[in-house]
């Protein structure tokens, strides 16, 4: 029995452990001790995605919210009923803001991603947003691969954080400023990343990122 002064959180923990069968709470211990990340993997519900490798990361946060449309864009902010003073992307202030527009369509976004292809080599991934899902399905493996997903977490990342700054503080980031931040986070998780031997591409990107 609960006591009267007990926590909310362990309310909560109580009920929830009542609510689990015996046959998923045997399952979770291991050995002998219960194992609280089995627990919630064998209760979690949701869906599997193919992309989870490269935008679930330490910094890619905002990454996997720009993949679900989890992002807090005024359309959305608009589709909830919440008030909005416009429905205009807070950077180009002329199509309505959305997660295609902000990170694909926008003129700003457009001039900021020629950037990053432009010191990448070539155009890594794809310019629509539709399109977009589909490549970060792909399998991709090896040191190259870690450094692309660092320029696409930074690229969305800093892009989403001007947007910011453009909305609230009526102060945009330029091109350059946004273009160097990208460069500084890539070179800062690449080169933190410890592999084995390197391949021939692999020591290439490797070369490049030190010069960033």
């Amino acid at each position: 029995m609960l006591k009267q002064d007990s926590s909310r959180y362990w309310r909560k923990l109580i009920k929830l452990c009542r609510s689990l069968s015996s046959s998923v709470l045997e399952a979770a211990v291991v050995p002998g001790k219960l194992q609280l990340g089995k627990l919630y993997s064998l209760i979690l519900v949701g869906e599997q995605v193919d992309y989870e490798k490269i935008v679930w990361c330490k910094t890619s946060r905002r990454l996997w919210q720009a993949v679900n449309k989890h992002l807090l864009t005024r359309d959305l902010l608009h589709y909830c009923h919440l008030n909005v003073p416009s429905l205009l992307c807070s950077v180009c202030a002329q199509v309505d803001e959305s997660h295609s527009h902000i990170l694909f369509d926008c003129i700003f976004s457009k001039m900021v991603m020629q950037k990053v292809y432009g010191w990448l080599g070539e155009v890594i991934w794809p310019e629509k947003f539709e399109d977009w899902l589909i490549w970060l399905a792909g399998r991709r493996r090896g040191w190259v691969y870690h450094v692309v997903a660092a320029a696409l977490a930074a690229t969305i990342y800093f892009l989403w954080l001007n947007r910011n700054h453009c909305c609230f503080d009526n102060s945009c980031f330029t091109v350059s400023k946004i273009d160097s931040l990208i460069r500084f986070s890539v070179k800062a998780r690449a080169l933190n990343i410890n592999s084995r031997k390197f391949s021939s591409t692999e020591r290439k990107m490797l070369d490049f990122v030190y010069c960033l």
